[in-house]
């Protein structure tokens, strides 16, 4: 079995949490072990306990470069034994292809801006996960706008419906969307199609 892969954190790195079906959320890295890091969530955030043992992902943008490593969320101990509310120790754990298949798939989208005063577009994906996508769409959006997208499957009679918010932009105009807000049921359906799909 692989090691776990640690992001090249150190602190006070600035990074972006992001859980599975909750919403994105800045963080600083205060403290880092071999395979873990600890992060103190900004004012305003989750508290610690509606994160842990949650699954999700952590970002980090250096140099015109992201890093991302997948793992899990857990509460941070205090002083004198106490849970911190604003402090969580995320666990790296080593990438899984089984656990999350991806596939180059061309697929019809709709993309609704949520925090951007741009009308609703059509658009294609190029890549899809269960937890995100690449899509080509004609609007600027940047690092951080949040989106909400209803993603044609072929053989489904309505389109699934995910939210989340834009990690990267491409110098050709591509976008990295990570997904993490979607019905457990639609999520399957997308896993269960790449399953069968994915070359």
């Amino acid at each position: 079995m692989s090691a776990p892969r640690m992001l090249p954190l150190r602190s006070p790195d600035r990074v972006v949490l992001f859980p599975d079906d909750l919403p994105a959320m800045a963080a600083t890295v205060v403290a880092t072990e071999r395979a873990s890091a600890t992060l103190l969530l900004d004012d305003g955030g989750m508290p610690a306990r509606m994160l842990h043992r949650r699954r999700g992902a952590v970002e980090r943008h250096h140099d015109g470069r992201r890093f991302r490593g997948e793992g899990d969320i857990a509460m941070a101990e205090g002083r004198r034994g106490r849970v911190r509310e604003d402090t969580i120790v995320f666990h790296f754990r080593p990438p899984s292809r089984r656990a999350e298949p991806r596939t180059n798939a061309v697929l019809p989208v709709t993309v609704v801006p949520l925090d951007a005063p741009l009308a609703p577009s059509r658009a294609l994906t190029l890549d899809v996960s269960p937890h995100g996508a690449l899509v080509r769409v004609p609007m600027q959006l940047d690092p951080g706008n949040t989106v909400q997208m209803h993603l044609q499957l072929p053989g489904e009679d309505l389109p699934i419906p995910a939210a989340g918010a834009v990690v990267r932009r491409t110098d050709d105009g591509l976008l990295g969307v990570h997904l993490d807000k979607m019905r457990p049921h639609d999520r399957d359906l997308v896993e269960s199609w790449l399953r069968g799909n994915a070359g």
